[in-house]
Formats: C-alpha cells, sequence, structure tokens
C-alpha cells in the first residue's frame, strides 16, 4: 500500500481520510454518493486494500463498505447481505475473512430502534452473510478481534457486558469466563487487541463513584479473562471510553481523563489549572497488559487522542488534535525503546485541611477543604451537622439570581463551576468560606428548611 490510512471521517457529501506517506501526512476528499450524514466507524487491512465500514445515518440506516489501495481514494463497494438497517462499529480480517460486528435496528421506526446484536462475515468484502451473534437481546456487539484460529467478541446485551469465542469460523460461540471483581457488576469493553497468545480488552465500568477504565487480559485465546489493575494515571481515575492497540510489541491504551471538584478534588486544591483545562489525553503503555506506565505527551501539544496505530516497522502512531483544530497532528514511537514516562504527581501538603463531605459533620473551630458548587449561585453550601446552610445576605460580592449570567470575581479560585476554598465553623451557627489568599467571600446560617434545587 503506497499510503497509510489513518483517520477517516464521513459527513453530508465526502470522505475525508488523513493519510500518513513516509514524513507527510495529507487530507483527501473523496465525494459520496448520499443524501444524507454518512458515518464510518472501523476499517482493516485485507488482502492488498483497506475495508472501511460505515452507516448511512438519518436516510435507511444500512451498512455501507468501502475500500481504498492507497488511504487517498476511496471506492463504495456495491454489497450484498447488508439489506437490513444497522450500525457497524467494529470490523477485524483474519487472512481470508473480514468480520464486522454492530447492531441490528430492530421495528418500524430504525432511528430510534430497538437495537439487537449483529455479526457478518464476508470473503471478499463484497458479498456478506448475517452470522447468528452469540446472544440475543437489545444491545450490540462492542468490540472484535481475529486472533490466529478464532474469532473474539464482546458484547453488552440488556445492559450486561460479555466475552464470546469462536473457534469454527462464528457458526458456534462459546461464551468465556471474565473475572471483573463482585464491585463491577456493571461493565463493557469496547476494544480488543492481541499480541502473541495475550489479549487485552479495555472499557469501561460504572458505579455508585462513577466511570473507570476497565483492562481484561486472557492468555488462553479468549477462553478466560482476568481483571487487571486500573491503570495508575498520575491525576487520580479515569473517564472511561478507552481503546487499545498492539504495536510495537506492546499494549497502547488511550483513554480521557476529566477531574472537578467531584471527580477528583484533591488533584484540582493541588493543582488548580489541572481541572480548569478539560479532559485531558491519557496514553499508557504495557508489554503484557498488567502493568502500565503513563507516557509523557506534554511535547505533543495533543487535547484529544484520535486514534492509535499500528504502523508496522515504524512503531506505533498517535494521531490527535489540538483544542478544536480541525489540524491532525501526530506522533511516532519506534519499536524496541521505551516513551518517556509522566512525573509522578505532586504529593499533598502534610499540613493541608481534610476534606468535607456534602453532609458530613464538622467541628467548631476547624477548617475544611470543600469544592462549593455553584452552577446554581452561591446560595446553598451544603448539608453539615443535619442541617442546611444557606448564604447570610449580603455576606458575598458575588450573589448573582438563578439562570443570569453574572461572572464571579475573576481571582476566585474556580474550575469547572467549582469555587475550591476552604470552610470553617466558627460557631455552632456560622460556617466561613474562605479562599487561599485569606479572604472570606461568603457567610452561611443553619436552618432546618430543605433546599429547593435548580435544575
Amino acid at each position: 500500500m503506497n499510503g497509510n490510512p489513518v483517520v477517516v471521517r464521513g459527513g453530508g457529501s465526502q470522505l475525508v481520510s488523513w493519510t500518513s506517506a513516509g514524513a507527510k501526512f495529507v487530507a483527501t476528499e473523496s465525494p459520496l454518493a448520499a443524501s444524507g450524514p454518512v458515518t464510518v466507524s472501523a476499517m482493516a487491512a485485507f488482502k492488498g486494500s483497506t475495508t472501511l465500514v460505515g452507516s448511512d445515518y438519518e436516510q435507511r440506516f444500512l451498512a455501507r463498505v468501502w475500500t481504498s489501495t492507497d488511504g487517498l481514494a476511496w471506492t463504495e463497494v456495491m454489497t450484498t447481505g447488508l439489506d437490513r438497517p444497522a450500525d457497524m462499529v467494529a470490523i477485524s480480517a483474519s487472512p481470508d475473512v473480514l468480520y464486522a460486528a454492530g447492531l441490528f435496528r430492530v421495528g418500524p421506526d430504525p432511528a430510534v430502534g430497538t437495537f439487537h446484536p449483529a455479526i457478518w462475515r464476508s470473503a471478499d468484502g463484497q458479498h456478506w452473510q448475517s452470522l447468528t451473534p452469540p446472544a440475543d437481546g437489545e444491545g450490540s456487539v462492542t468490540a472484535l478481534t481475529t486472533p490466529p484460529g478464532s474469532v473474539i467478541g464482546a458484547m453488552n446485551v440488556d445492559g450486561a457486558g460479555s466475552i464470546w469465542r469462536s473457534l469454527d469460523n462464528g457458526a458456534t460461540w462459546t461464551r468465556a469466563a471474565v473475572e471483573v471483581g463482585a464491585q463491577n457488576r456493571n461493565w463493557r469493553i469496547g476494544s480488543i487487541a492481541h499480541l502473541g497468545d495475550r489479549l487485552v480488552g479495555v472499557g469501561e465500568t460504572l458505579d455508585d463513584t462513577g466511570i473507570a477504565v476497565l483492562v481484561l487480559v486472557s492468555t488462553d485465546d479468549g477462553a478466560t479473562w482476568v481483571n487487571a489493575p486500573q491503570p495508575p494515571l498520575a491525576a487520580g481515575g479515569g473517564e472511561g471510553g478507552a481503546s487499545v492497540v498492539a504495536a510495537a510489541g506492546v499494549f497502547w491504551l488511550a483513554t480521557s481523563e476529566y477531574n472537578s471538584g467531584f471527580t477528583n478534588p484533591d488533584l484540582c486544591y493541588r493543582d488548580l489549572s489541572a481541572c480548569q483545562t478539560g479532559a485531558r489525553p491519557v496514553l499508557m503503555r504495557s508489554p503484557d497488559g498488567i502493568e502500565w506506565v503513563e507516557v509523557d505527551l506534554s511535547g505533543l501539544w495533543v487535547s484529544w487522542i484520535e486514534r492509535l496505530v499500528d504502523v508496522g516497522d515504524r512503531g506505533m502512531m498517535l494521531v490527535g488534535r489540538a483544542g478544536r483544530s480541525p489540524r491532525l497532528l501526530t506522533w511516532t514511537w519506534p519499536s524496541g525503546s521505551e516513551p518517556p514516562r509522566r512525573p509522578a504527581p505532586q504529593e499533598p501538603r502534610a499540613d493541608e485541611p481534610p476534606l468535607a463531605e456534602f453532609d458530613g459533620r464538622l467541628a467548631v473551630g476547624v477548617t475544611y477543604r470543600f469544592p462549593l458548587y455553584i452552577h446554581c449561585g452561591m446560595r446553598l453550601l451544603g448539608n453539615f451537622n443535619d442541617r442546611w446552610w444557606y448564604l447570610v445576605k449580603g455576606s458575598s460580592v458575588w450573589d448573582p439570581e438563578i439562570g443570569t449570567r453574572e461572572e464571579p470575581p475573576a481571582h476566585w479560585p474556580i474550575a469547572d463551576q467549582y469555587i475550591f476554598g476552604t470552610i470553617t465553623l466558627v460557631d455552632a451557627d456560622t460556617i466561613e468560606y474562605t479562599i487561599p489568599s485569606g479572604e472570606v467571600i461568603a457567610v452561611y446560617e443553619a436552618s432546618a428548611d430543605p433546599p429547593q434545587l435548580c435544575a
């Protein structure tokens, strides 16, 4: 292949592919025959070309397939067997067969579903056969890979995650034994990669504390999977939505991390700027899927990772964006050497005040860190010592009416609608809110009346 297709996006009338060819990285447009938006989901190298799959949303909701020999010009394949409303979200190639997976749009209105899992197989990218999925119900096949001699698929059906293996080209399936831990009841895998005899699947768990990155590892061709320790993100927990690629002889995991007064207040108090810039991109590297090290991306100036790509002998290529710019940035790390590690986070000060919980207990005269959520203004502080605490009228220079656009003072330590100051219970009925400069910016008084929360 003369070029290496790296990122392809759909639109209303064209495909735009950004292609790496040597030192160049260029965008090329290929016209589409479409009257509505077209999305693209995944691509795979197959028999000397690249096959791209997607769907024509807001039109007929049919899966569509394109092929390219250079990553520059794309030709739509006139397919058979893809005549039901469906979304293809994953594709994987064995030497002789292409597999794709996603969901069928079932019901009289394909725009709203319901959705049922779907798997297809093709020997040429043109003629497709629908296979019986491992399980039926409301949901989809979320990830697919084809290590030698098998097909591995992850599913999310009726709200439950599962992984399945086929040894006969998708004719029959066996459910894998997956150990995710008793606390991780809600989980899904969205990406799977294989390297030698090892498989790594990444996705997310959802519990009362929020979303976290999930990593599963198999060393027996997908028959059993174990929950690897959560990758040690330097700043705290991840946001989920991770993807994994095998390249340059190791596994690479891309995700994002979002920190706020709700998700990671410790970090925001140590480094306010880290919570003012939105989600940050995270790249992890591991030889085995168990031990992960975060890569230092500070010199790349990338704010979002679009894709990780195996570029063969050249190593691994990261494709990303800076801010909202349409310009793509690339970073390639060669095989055989380790990229720089992200520095360890700053340790909290030993004399740092403890964090108070929204409905916690406060002692008179003790100072606590407490991020004040100001989406609804300053008027409600929280529930402490079994009482509600409301702003004393006139005690703050900023007391906006709900729904106004009045901005708080610029010198206040604010990130993502939280003020990062401290509270002190000065007497049984009074709390002062102080910012690091020592300025008391608000005073609160106790009440037994529950609040009327804003939307």
